[in-house]
């Protein structure tokens, strides 16, 4: 390493981006693939017996507190503060609650314009940001911008932490690092094709919208739902580690070190 990676005010840098990084990842990253994740998670558990009902699902991911979702925002915090072993995880929920606390106390003042009638309309700040009955469009609004933000982050924040106390993930992150990405690319496109092959009338019938529009969108979400069943498989595989062959076959080989002593006595 140079002097510039090892110099304090470079690793300052490094650490405000880390931190940048996970703040992304803890807000809008679980928000945009919360839906394909608890649909991949489902349809995982079909397949091996379990069976959730959609209706199900759909109420399990609505406001106001979205338990669905913030339980993939737990996943994803414990699941990468396992192995990335980010100091800067455990503080990602400091400027979402920073932000969600000055809203919710403004109450009955509306500080944002965008949503002011939603406010106004709210017989109280916890209605408005906690209520169970609220308007598509109005006052559900408050709730995906300030308050799955702010319970997603807190929720990603814990799982990072809970990672840190588990010394046995130590095991899982070296075995994480050692997965091979073809082998498992291979593994999620293969069970994606799956979840096609299976329920392709869905897939062409779920958007009414125009053909070219429908198709980048269905392929988008394809996209999103590769990465989420490939990153989760990869998970399972870690935490299984060698102790079967199926898991073992995706495990690149470990070099073995060859000490003084081994090489003497070869020569």
């Amino acid at each position: 390493m140079t002097s510039l990676d090892l110099s304090p005010g470079n690793s300052k840098v490094v650490a405000i981006l880390t931190f940048l990084l996970h703040q992304l990842i803890s807000t809008v990253i679980i928000f945009v693939t919360a839906t394909l994740a608890v649909g991949f998670i489902a349809d995982f558990l079909r397949m091996i017996g379990f069976t959730i009902f959609p209706a199900f699902i759909h109420a399990a991911s609505l406001p106001p507190y979205f338990p669905a979702k913030i339980l993939w925002g737990f996943f994803l915090g414990w699941s990468l503060g396992g192995f990335l072993r980010h100091r800067v995880m455990v503080w990602v929920w400091v400027i979402p609650a920073l932000v969600f606390g000055f809203v919710y106390f403004s109450f009955p003042n509306c500080p944002l314009d965008w949503f002011r009638n939603a406010c106004l309309d709210s017989p109280s700040a916890r209605t408005l940001f906690f209520g169970s009955n609220c308007a598509p469009g109005a006052s559900c609004l408050y709730q995906v911008w300030f308050t799955f933000p702010f319970l997603a982050a807190v929720a990603y924040s814990l799982g990072a932490l809970i990672a840190r106390r588990m010394s046995w993930l130590g095991n899982y992150a070296e075995t994480i690092m050692q997965i091979n990405m073809a082998r498992a690319c291979a593994l999620g496109a293969l069970f994606i094709g799956i979840e096609v092959v299976v329920g392709w009338r869905y897939v062409f019938h779920r958007y009414s919208l125009p053909v070219w529009y429908t198709g980048m969108l269905t392929l988008s979400q394809l996209a999103i739902a590769f990465a989420i069943s490939t990153y989760f498989l990869m998970v399972v595989i870690a935490l299984i580690g060698r102790r079967t062959p199926i898991t073992c076959w995706f495990l690149n080989e470990v070099s073995v070190p060859v000490t003084t002593d081994s090489a003497d006595h070869s020569a």
